[in-house]
């Protein structure tokens, strides 16, 4: 065999050989990270777990899949994938992996072959790897033939990559549009009103819901027409990968490294400056580090907005379930407190050679958090604002319910200021994993709940026991009680620990 080009023949070897250590130094980088993340114990916990979540959903879809037709289970499939874009755009997270193109053109690659291997690894998820085998046992009985496995496996990667590629576009268009030519923003616009309406016509049973990949995923499930629906599945998405890489490609390329921020460091720069001090300046740049943490924001929000409606629609007849729903407020961000300084990731030496006090730090960042905490708590008394409830009509109750709030404030002070000195790890924003297995992160929500379920039994045995007065002090004195208990622990033990540490660190820096 006679070669024409010889030395194309040996660029494109030595291409795919560079293709294959990125990948190989991709997959090492990540089991790094989740080593750090996560120790051993933890991951084998959480994957029994789903395990046996995934067992008992594959038996339940078992049951309910067996008289359900055929074009019921296509017009689910079809919801279910717009929730999951809609998802994916409102929080950023699409289950699947994603790499940092703009990290790494500096290897000896093209940006096709990048961006080809960044969508490839995509589909390494463990989220992912769990749902299809939970697709696969669940429709096995339902279908026949040689080709059905391989059908709904491509027909899951198909519906993988929309779901990805749509979340991309959508979210480039809303956060990176300034690194984007007058000409591609017109383009994207258009192809993302094309992605709405496709959405919107998932609410169809027939005619622009019949062309979406969602629709037509359930016939390959049930192994009817698997080749030719997965044809039709490809086209949509075939259009909008190439719309994707033209996007990525100018973005990645353009040295904008994030969106706009013009005006964003102005109100910045006015909410820090506003009667400047420096704990009030702690507190303001602690508050900013809460809301720009991805996971600490959705928990703001959902819990403010879920308890807010359920408590609304359910409305509920005792001041238990008040206390149960603040107790939930408090769960939410139970791994930030019990690790207040792993958010500055890097940036935490700086507390130990700047010249305030190490406990003003904590002070300010467990403040800016119950800050947050405090707010999902109101949204969940609210509604026993706008309409009589029954079980929160006289003030011994509503005493009860906000010194069981405040309780749970400061005890999540007191047992976040105590670990996060003991164990203080870097927390990464773009992980939704990081941090969430440190010892505060494990023993803070269970010493709260068992802390705040004892205050709950002393504040029902003093109410039928002693009196509406005297337990109306006894709950005024609880929190003011933890209070106390939180300043010696601040400026007694975490100063003092602190202190020896900071010395420590200045004495490394000094030999160094």
């Amino acid at each position: 065999m006679v070669l024409d080009n010889p030395k194309s023949v040996g660029h494109q070897y030595h291409m795919n050989m560079n293709l294959l250590r990125l990948a190989r130094l991709l997959l090492q980088e990540r089991w790094r990270k989740i080593g750090n993340e996560q120790s051993w114990p933890a991951r084998l916990s959480a994957c029994l777990v789903l395990l046996v979540g995934a067992g008992l959903l594959i038996s339940t879809a078992n049951r309910a899949l067996a008289n359900i037709p055929a074009d019921t289970i296509s017009v689910a499939a079809s919801r279910l994938v717009t929730a999951w874009v809609l998802a994916g755009v409102l929080v950023g997270k699409d289950l699947t992996w994603h790499t940092r193109l703009e990290r790494l053109t500096f290897f000896p690659l093209g940006f096709l072959p990048l961006y080809s291997l960044a969508l490839a690894l995509g589909f390494l998820s463990f989220p992912l790897l769990l749902v299809l085998s939970v697709i696969e046992a669940a429709f096995l009985p339902k279908r026949a033939g040689w080709l059905s496995a391989p059908a709904v496996l491509l027909g899951f990667c198909i519906i993988v990559c929309y779901v990805r590629l749509s979340v991309s576009l959508i979210r480039t268009a809303l956060y990176r549009h300034n690194a984007l030519t007058p000409i591609v923003r017109v383009l994207l616009s258009i192809v993302i009103a094309l992605i709405a309406v496709a959405l919107l016509g998932s609410n169809f049973d027939t005619g622009p819901a019949g062309l979406l990949p969602g629709h037509l995923y359930g016939p390959v499930l049930l192994g009817v027409g698997p080749l030719q629906n997965l044809a039709l599945m490809s086209v949509p998405v075939i259009l909008l990968a190439t719309a994707d890489y033209l996007v990525q490609r100018q973005v990645v390329y353009s040295g904008v490294a994030g969106p706009s921020a013009s005006r964003t460091r102005k109100s910045k720069s006015r909410f820090l400056l506003f009667h400047p001090s420096p704990s009030a300046t702690l507190r303001r740049i602690s508050l900013l580090g809460w809301i720009r943490h991805r996971n600490a924001l959705v928990a703001l929000i959902w819990g403010t907005g879920y308890g807010f409606t359920y408590m609304y629609l359910a409305k509920p007849d005792r001041s238990i379930y008040f206390m149960a729903f603040s107790w939930m407020c408090f769960v939410f961000h139970a791994y930030l407190r019990g690790n207040l300084l792993g958010v500055d990731n890097r940036a935490v030496w700086f507390y130990y050679v700047s010249p305030l006090p190490i406990d003003t730090v904590i002070r300010a960042k467990n403040s800016s958090l119950s800050g947050l905490q405090l707010v999902m708590v109101g949204a969940v008394l609210l509604p026993a604002l706008l309409r009589r409830t029954p079980g929160m009509t006289t003030p011994i109750e509503w005493a009860g319910v906000i010194s069981f709030a405040l309780c749970g404030a400061v005890l999540g002070e007191i047992l976040g200021s105590v670990f996060s000195v003991l164990h203080p790890q870097p927390i990464d924003r773009s992980s939704m994993y990081s941090g969430g297995t440190t010892p505060g992160a494990l023993l803070v929500p269970l010493i709260q709940t068992i802390s705040l379920a004892i205050l709950v039994l002393l504040g029902a045995l003093a109410r039928y026991s002693l009196g509406t007065l005297p337990t109306f002090i006894l709950f005024a004195l609880a929190p003011v009680s933890l209070w106390v208990i939180r300043a010696a622990v601040l400026r007694g033990w975490v100063r003092q620990r602190m202190w020896r540490r900071r010395e420590s660190i200045m004495r490394k820096l000094m030999g160094s």
